[in-house]
């Protein structure tokens, strides 16, 4: 069973968002206890609500969006690690920088 649902994450993710614009491996994903359960959007699918999924330095990291919160952007690894500490507002500028967006996820 979960063969199948690893198979059925590698078809959505290679049929919502191409392939050629994924670049990331499978295993990757599938080990990133963050991300492996949630619900991946579409390009054009957005909530008030949902995790920005990037790849920055060949790790995954997501970044918490609220519409109506104010709150301020922290990527997390897949162990839930905040990439920067608290405050360290010309990590989190590099990030940006120089991550690159993979796509969004509900969890």
């Amino acid at each position: 069973m979960n063969y199948f649902k690893n198979i059925l994450i590698i078809f959505c993710l290679c049929t919502g968002f191409g392939c050629d614009d994924l670049e990331i491996k499978p295993s990757i994903v599938e080990e990133c206890t963050s991300i492996k359960d949630a619900k991946f959007l579409s390009k054009d699918d957005t909530t008030c609500w949902h995790s920005e999924v990037y790849l920055y330095k060949g790790e995954l990291f997501t970044v918490g969006t609220c519409c109506v919160c104010d709150m301020i952007a922290i990527a997390v690894d897949c162990d839930g690690v905040p990439l920067c500490e608290f405050g360290g507002a010309d990590c989190m500028v590099d990030f940006f920088k120089n991550a690159e967006h993979k796509f969004n996820i509900v969890k």
